[in-house]
């Protein structure tokens, strides 16, 4: 939850058990709720890549303040896709 005016949103991702002595990948993405893109928040999305032994990531979301009011809306910011890297830079 946050105020319009915030101007942006920090979202945390922890990684917990499998391998830590491994890199992973995380594909995340914001989808629309009431709340939709390029209204009341700019559509992001990315990979968090968490080297060996990291165990939390964010990525930011920036937020649309307008004059308008409006009731609580919602979005969703998805996790997904997660994922090895080996050695050689490529994708298990």
């Amino acid at each position: 939850t946050c105020f319009e005016s915030v101007g942006s949103l920090e979202l945390y991702v922890v990684r917990s058990g499998g391998d830590l002595s491994k890199t992973i990948l995380v594909d995340f993405k914001t989808e629309n709720g009431s709340a939709e893109a390029d209204s009341d928040f700019v559509y992001t999305e990315g990979t968090l890549v968490f080297e060996p032994n990291e165990t939390r990531k964010h990525f930011v979301i920036n937020i649309i303040d307008d004059d308008v009011y409006e009731e609580d809306e919602h979005f969703y910011a998805r996790i997904s896709n997660a994922r090895y890297k080996e050695l050689n830079g490529k994708e298990e």
